[in-house]
């Protein structure tokens, strides 16, 4: 199992800037399953509820990380109208769960 990285904090899904890679660009490289971060800067708040949002969604459901994702990004657009859910980027691991799932 390799792991699943998740950076709340800003800039935290960016590969590489034009100066230099990002510490995503080397987790990635060395074994991680996938990365999940946001591309430009976020409010504490949006990040602490995306956070409790999105683990809550994979420990408790059981859903794919991609899944999640998608499912995040839509809902903070029609509950609050808020375009932050898009900010973060999923660089591989689009059918990531934390425990096999069962069958349907």
């Amino acid at each position: 199992m390799r792991p699943l990285v998740f950076v709340g904090a800003c800039h935290g899904g960016q590969l590489s800037s034009a100066f230099y890679s990002a510490a995503g660009h080397y987790l990635l490289r060395n074994g991680a399953r996938c990365l999940l971060g946001p591309q430009i800067d976020l409010p504490r708040a949006f990040a602490r509820e995306y956070a409790t949002r999105l683990f809550t969604d994979l420990l408790d459901h059981g859903a794919r990380l991609g899944d999640s994702v998608r499912r995040l990004a839509r809902d903070f657009a029609d509950e609050a109208g808020s375009p932050l859910g898009l900010i973060f980027t999923l660089y591989r691991g689009l059918d990531v769960h934390l425990w096999p799932q069962e069958p349907a």
